[in-house]
């Protein structure tokens, strides 16, 4: 039976040469590992990710980027659609061509196409202001008032009734947001 003291199986002098290195290369590998999971950012289902600075900016949809501190700044833009609901009624309520009073609420649906292309201008032009309904009213609200006002404008109050469809479409061609470059 062979016995060992464990003292004598731990002992630096007795290592083999490659021990020191092996070691020095595994706790460099955990440092960047570690490192590397604290910058990296992931896209959620319904977001992307747009990451500007350092090399010019990046749009990631599906998938991961990493962020590097002081060199890039990233924002999250939401890809989900956003009810955006407009009432107006009472002294604020749409005159329609024969001058009547029309008390009407609209419910707009909002979101910004899966492309890069419509991502990156999204993100130029909106900002911070994707990240929920709220603050995507506020910064449209006026657009989609004047566009119900024009198109109530052109049209009587038994046509507002009857022909819904067709006040809905050209309210809709008439309030198609420009995202400006």
């Amino acid at each position: 039976m062979i016995f060992c003291n464990l003292a004598e199986l731990i002992m630096p002098d007795q290592w083999p040469d490659w021990i020191e290195p092996a070691g020095g290369v595994v706790v460099a590998l955990l440092l960047v590992l570690m490192i590397v999971t604290r910058l990296y950012r992931k896209a959620r289902a319904d977001a992307a990710l747009v990451r500007t600075g350092l090399r010019g900016i990046r749009i990631v949809i599906d998938g991961g980027i990493l962020v590097l501190p002081f060199f890039h700044d990233l924002k999250k833009l939401s890809l989900e659609t956003m009810p955006l609901n407009v009432t107006r009624e009472g002294k604020d309520a749409l005159i329609t061509q024969d001058h009547y009073r029309a008390d009407i609420t609209v419910n707009f649906y909002v979101r910004v196409e899966k492309a890069k292309e419509d991502i990156e201008k999204a993100a130029r032009s909106l900002g911070d202001y994707t990240l929920n309904a709220d603050s995507i009213m506020r910064l449209v609200q006026d657009k989609l008032v004047g566009a119900l006002r024009d198109v109530a404008a052109t049209k009587t109050l038994q046509d507002l009734h009857e022909n819904r469809q067709d006040f809905a479409d050209a309210v809709s061609a008439g309030c198609r947001i420009t995202v400006v470059d």
